[in-house]
């Protein structure tokens, strides 16, 4: 079973998974997402490979770092394509029994190369634990980037198959705590993590 959480920005969802998560370092693969800032102006975000621990939610831009998909220079999908394929071997270790993924839903929904690699690691029987981008964070970034509707199809196809596969919780304010306790809860009784 797979366990995603979605909900409004900044509310609190990639650290409430690498709080609970940071634990579990030792059978764990994936990647997060890292916003990058110089001089407190926003400037992009890196896909970060977990190597070992989880890197900062927040970084200092840096031109020339590696992961950085999308800056004033504009986006990469390469980066994104790169990375997956990365965490889609890295997950093939009997080590890894758990699989991060934070975040999917945004710009690499219209890459097939990324979202093959993500349906393999999904598909996988390893418990996949992550952030989907909320429907209405896309609709921002649509609306903002105007894109077209293809993102729309995938992402739908994305959310069925989360919902088939596992679990998407939406997270508020006020269920934090009852979400951290579910996550927990489904890492113990989770097929693949037996001993944990």
């Amino acid at each position: 079973m797979n366990y995603f959480l979605q909900g409004e920005s900044g509310i609190g969802k990639s650290y409430l998974l690498q709080e609970v998560l940071t634990e579990y370092a030792s059978i764990l693969e994936g990647f997060t997402v890292q916003r990058l800032y110089l001089d407190e102006k926003f400037m992009g975000f890196r896909a970060c490979v977990f190597q070992g621990k989880f890197e900062g939610q927040i970084g200092e831009y840096q031109p020339d770092q590696s992961g950085i998909f999308i800056s004033p220079k504009g986006r990469d999908l390469s980066i994104l394509e790169d990375m997956i394929l990365q965490v889609k071997d890295r997950c093939l270790k009997p080590s890894c029994q758990i699989v991060v993924l934070d975040e999917i839903g945004g710009i690499e929904l219209v890459s097939q190369r990324f979202m093959n690699a993500l349906y393999a690691i999904l598909n996988s029987g390893k418990f996949c634990v992550g952030v989907l981008k909320s429907r209405p964070n896309l609709d921002r970034t649509l609306k903002n980037h105007g894109t077209d509707n293809d993102y729309l199809t995938s992402y739908e196809q994305l959310v069925c198959h989360i919902n088939k596969t596992g679990q998407l919780e939406t997270m508020t304010g006020d269920n934090r705590e009852e979400l951290r306790l579910r996550l927990r809860n489904q890492i113990r009784i989770n097929g693949t993590c037996k001993g944990i």
